[in-house]
């Protein structure tokens, strides 16, 4: 469930899980999830790197990333955007060279 949740960047959830087992036979599992406070972005920058051919036209896409200062982090909109705006491009091989999410937790 932790993972789940981290997916759409909320990374410090609070989850009870209790087992109610007061009728015979009969198990009931209660779970109750506190989302808590999504991890935002305080900092997005996207870089391509490689030679100006094998640049062109991704740069503009780099401009264009949906995720900004302020937005929740999203799994699925990162991932999204490297395989549905760059990799069709043309241009990358099947190893896209080390995306990055580089955050720091502050309590």
């Amino acid at each position: 469930m932790r993972e789940a949740l981290e997916a759409f960047g909320y990374y410090r959830p609070t989850i009870d899980v209790s087992l109610d087992t007061s009728e015979e036979g009969v198990y009931r599992l209660g779970v109750r999830v506190d989302a808590g406070e999504p991890v935002r972005l305080t900092k997005v920058q996207v870089q391509v790197a490689g030679s100006r051919g094998l640049r062109e036209g991704a740069d503009e896409k780099a401009a264009d990333f949906p995720l900004h200062a302020g937005d929740v982090l999203r799994h699925d909109i990162y991932g999204a955007v490297l395989s549905h705006v760059f990799c069709p491009l043309g241009k990358f091989d099947a190893t896209i060279h080390a995306p990055r999410v580089l955050f720091q937790m502050i309590w």
